[in-house]
């Protein structure tokens, strides 16, 4: 079972995703032999172990598809462990997994095994509706490492036949795992969610405070996925760091806390006695205090450190509290403010942080740089816990000399309040509110002008619609004054074409022709472009006129325009979704209803071999152009037509024949 887990995660990793599917699916298919064949070997003499035997050869078959199912729903893991998480923690906080039957009882029913693989397939496959997913662009690296989540728990959940929650698993209970301080617990229980940097992430006992707002990000999950698999410890750490502040992100938290496993949290009295640590007063200080941009309750004064590594063996190194570092007092007693950044403060082992800084921090480490060095470094209004309550296990200083190093870093950087301290800070807040409200202010006075620019436009382009161009001439009265405006407009528009492919040509065989760009560097193009589109148009109206006006001279009725017909002067058949183009569809009809197969046939012309210049021929419909070829086979065969109109005649025909 673990070589086919091993293997579906290797074919996830292997390239394109859905080549990647495919190959898992594959793999899984393959195995199924497999899982049967593991469980069989399992069996014994004792009827009630042969029964356990088959149970557990049922339990790993339908372990297979609980991890197909994981693979199908790598971007619903999360919600998977978010829906379950209280269940698990409460279990974790017990020392034990959460086991909803206890021991199974020799000779159990077969079908018990069966069904708990399946309650674990559905706890991989959670609905995003419970898990209160909101939409956001997944970046590559976090929706590879959600899949490989997905992939380990569904393992875990095929082994184990009960799927994987958060917090400790050990077999020697809670004592065989790391517990969090009921301070830490309490402080870190403050922001909308914990994340536990882990690589055993079963070795954690998780507090009560946090049930229902605790996500392990597991190493393992994420090294492959974040471009540092070759990479050192500490920037892999950093991009675990990365991707819990993306998770953050999806899921809009505004404060989070993130934890690193190996995070040693002490009751404040095990550090300082005489302390007199206010817990309440700086639960208080956390919430109310809007100044902060991150709460660090396990840090490393990495500046003292260097000051003693400057100074010869033997000799006694003169400590000082650089500015950057000087801590500020706050309204609680039990922590400070460092206002500017540059601190060359280490350790990312315990802290909070505002969401509002996770971008500059996520590029940092992006572009190289570990979590506690130069990303921290850079946050101002960093908040510090006094006395320190977290340090690292994994340190090359032991325990003592990180206690020594925060107690001096309390001891020279703390500055103490003073009035005219209050003045400034209370000037300092009060400028800080004016520039957010005023921030505020611009982006709804930018809203507005934005959605008064967007009236605007959408009124012009309405008064646009709305006018309808005049005629540019009378109606024609005979059909010789027609031809002749028929024969104008075809040269003009001739001409113009001749100018345009000139025009063309030139721009081709300059120098700074570029066919990336096209005609976009050439303002004499285009505006020939436009030109001939108008020449054209007008040359399609003179058409239309003539129909008309031969129309007219058979009824015997009134000369019209093409305005008779809502007909846009100006603009081609595309023009305003196609409304000259079902004028066209108007006009066919009416003219049909007079012997006028000449009209006819200058509207088919239009409509069949000019048609629109972006769309091509007019649609007239089955019906319609029916009617059409029958009008024109009539006067065909009186030889009512010229022999351009009986070509018009034979387009339409071929363009029926086509169509059906």
């Amino acid at each position: 079972m673990a070589s086919f887990s091993s293997e579906a995660l290797r074919a996830w990793r292997a390239g394109d995703e859905e080549d990647a599917r495919e190959r898992a699916a594959l793999i899984a298919a393959s195995s199924g032999a497999e899982c049967g064949a593991n469980g069989a070997r399992g069996g014994g003499d004792d009827g009630g172990a042969r029964a356990s035997a088959r149970g557990r050869r049922a339990l790993a078959a339908a372990a297979c598809v609980a991890a197909l199912v994981g693979l199908g729903a790598c971007a619903r893991a999360h919600g998977a462990e978010m829906s379950g998480r209280e269940r698990g923690v409460r279990a974790a906080a017990l020392g034990g997994e959460a086991r909803s039957g206890g021991t199974r009882r020799r000779g159990a029913p077969r079908r018990a095994a069966p069904r708990r693989a399946a309650a674990a397939a559905a706890a991989v496959g959670q609905s995003e509706a419970e898990s209160g997913l909101v939409v956001f662009n997944e970046a590559p690296e976090y929706t590879c490492a959600k899949r490989n989540k997905a992939l380990r728990e569904a393992a875990y959940a095929a082994r184990m036949g009960s799927p994987w929650t958060p917090g400790c698993h050990s077999k020697l209970g809670e004592e065989g795992c790391t517990k969090i301080s009921d301070a830490g617990a309490r402080l870190a229980a403050l922001s909308d969610h914990v994340y536990v940097i882990c690589m055993k992430c079963d070795k954690i006992v998780l507090p009560l405070q946090w049930a229902g707002k605790v996500t392990t990000v597991h190493g393992a999950d994420i090294d492959p996925c974040y471009g540092r698999a070759a990479a050192d410890h500490w920037h892999k750490a950093s991009m675990s760091h990365v991707h819990a502040l993306l998770d953050a992100v999806k899921y809009q938290y505004k404060t989070v806390t993130i934890v690193e496993e190996d995070a040693i949290t002490v009751s404040p009295d095990r550090v300082d006695a005489n302390a007199g640590f206010d817990i309440d007063g700086l639960e208080h200080a956390i919430k109310n205090d809007s100044s902060w941009n991150t709460v660090r309750v396990g840090y490393r004064p990495f500046f003292f450190e260097q000051q003693s590594a400057n100074v010869p063996v033997g000799s006694t190194p003169h400590y000082a509290c650089p500015l950057a570092c000087k801590c500020h007092e706050t309204t609680a007693k039990n922590a400070c403010i460092v206002r500017e950044n540059g601190c060359d403060m280490r350790s990312s082992d315990f802290y909070m942080i505002r969401m509002s800084q996770s971008r500059a921090i996520r590029k940092t480490v992006g572009a190289g740089s570990t979590i506690d060095m130069e990303a921290l470094r850079n946050v101002h209004h960093q908040m510090y816990v006094l006395p320190q309550l977290s340090y690292q296990a994994n340190l090359d200083r032991t325990r003592e000399q990180q206690v020594n190093m925060a107690r001096r870093f309390r001891d020279l950087c703390f500055v103490p309040k003073t009035p005219s301290d209050e003045v400034v800070q209370d000037a300092a807040t009060a400028e800080r509110e004016y520039e957010e409200r005023r921030r505020k202010l611009e982006k709804r006075r930018d809203a507005r002008e934005v959605e008064l620019e967007r009236a605007r436009r959408l009124e012009a382009r309405a008064r646009a619609e709305a006018f309808r161009p005049p005629a540019p001439a009378p109606a024609a009265t005979s059909e010789r004054e027609a031809t002749a405006r028929v024969e104008e407009a075809r040269d003009d528009a001739r001409a113009s074409g001749e100018a345009l492919r000139r025009a063309k040509e030139e721009a081709r065989a300059s120098e700074a022709w570029d066919p990336n760009r096209g005609y976009k560097k050439f303002p004499n193009v285009t505006a020939l472009f436009a030109e001939y589109d108008a020449k054209r148009a007008r040359w399609v109206e003179t058409k239309l006129e003539r129909a008309l006006t031969i129309w007219g001279e058979v009824t015997g009725g009134e000369f019209k325009t093409l305005e008779a017909f809502n007909w846009y002067y100006g603009e081609d058949l595309d023009a305003r979704d196609g409304a000259n183009a079902k004028s066209v569809t108007y006009m066919l009809p009416a003219v049909m209803k007079a012997s006028a197969p000449r009209a006819v046939a200058e509207i088919c012309e239009v409509a069949c071999r000019i048609g629109a210049p972006r769309s091509g021929a007019i649609d007239l419909g089955d019906k319609l152009r029916a009617q059409a070829v029958a009008k024109l086979e009539e006067a065909a065969e009186f030889d009512l037509l010229e022999d351009d109109e009986l070509e018009t005649l034979e387009a339409l025909r071929s363009w029926v024949v086509e169509e059906k």
